[in-house]
């Protein structure tokens, strides 16, 4: 049972449907925002990989997929370092970021840098965190030992999975319970247990779960494998020999140069399966967001 599904489907009047004309001023201002990251990592001199939809927009588009909201890179532990150090100051006040362990901890454990004087709000919105976003997953070593990393694989699912149920339980509070009057029996039921079962997770504030997640999937010693352990698939799924991302190689997106893993397809193909497929509009991924707030100036 996808139980947030239930709840969009039972409250559409909650969510914004977003014009064309909306979709491509959306777009534009991702845009700008990929300028200023790329801008730094330049400057900076760091890794920065487009990952998840974004890397397959590059493959498949040249840009954005039509019908996609956001936007995905991933980068090497230590250069996200630097980026949370400096990217704010650098900038002066044009962003703010929520990454775990770090002056803001969001409802997420991977980076999201956001625009300010814009609002983007969804179901896991940290309470005044609102903005347009670009999202940043760090990358670890991965044990080079299979069953290693299948132990790992079912100590992080475990923790995230606790993650998820804590922030749930946070934002049904914030703006969810009278939603749930419009879903079936079983779809409340769930929720509520969900939301029960949070509560008692809570004692330990969710930004505690976040920071330790965070340290814990950080290995020191280098390996040949690597980890985006806060990717949206399963630890083992998002972990690839190094050999897949370097050397690295350079792909186009809406007439900006990006770099890519060097064997992007292999990790496309086990995301997505037949990638150069665009799947039909029903089973298309999407984002719900319930406010929506362009930045005029």
């Amino acid at each position: 049972m996808d139980i947030l599904k239930d709840f969009i489907d039972a409250n559409p009047e909650k969510f914004h449907q977003f014009t064309d004309e909306e979709m491509k001023k959306m777009h534009q201002i991702l845009l700008g925002m990929i300028d200023d990251i790329l801008e730094f990592c330049r400057i900076k001199n760091l890794t920065l990989y487009a990952s998840g939809g974004t890397a397959l927009g590059v493959i498949r588009h040249k840009g954005f997929i039509p019908w996609d909201e956001d936007v995905d890179f991933s980068m090497p532990r230590k250069d996200c370092n630097i980026l949370l150090s400096d990217f704010v100051d650098f900038y002066k006040g044009k962003y703010f970021i929520e990454a775990p362990n770090s002056r803001l901890v969001g409802n997420h454990v991977f980076i999201k840098i956001k625009m300010t004087n814009t609002v983007m709000t969804d179901l896991l919105t940290k309470k005044g965190c609102s903005g347009f976003c670009v999202d940043i997953f760090p990358i670890d070593y991965a044990s080079n030992y299979k069953l290693v990393r299948h132990i790992q694989n079912l100590r992080f699912m475990t923790i995230r999975n606790l993650l998820y149920v804590i922030s749930y339980s946070r934002q049904y509070d914030l703006f969810m319970h009278t939603g749930f009057r419009n879903c079936k029996f079983s779809t409340k039921f769930v929720a509520y247990a969900g939301y029960v079962i949070g509560k008692i997770l809570g004692i330990i504030p969710l930004e505690s779960w976040i920071n330790h997640f965070d340290k814990i999937v950080q290995r020191k010693i280098p390996s040949n494998y690597w980890v985006i352990a806060s990717g949206i698939h399963s630890y083992n799924v998002e972990t690839f020999e190094a050999a897949v991302y370097i050397p690295a190689k350079i792909g186009e997106f809406e007439g900006r140069t990006i770099m890519l893993p060097g064997k992007v397809e292999e990790i496309l193909k086990r995301f997505y399966g037949d990638y150069m497929t665009p799947p039909p509009p029903d089973k298309r991924a999407k984002h719900y967001f319930m406010n929506i707030t362009f930045n005029e100036k």
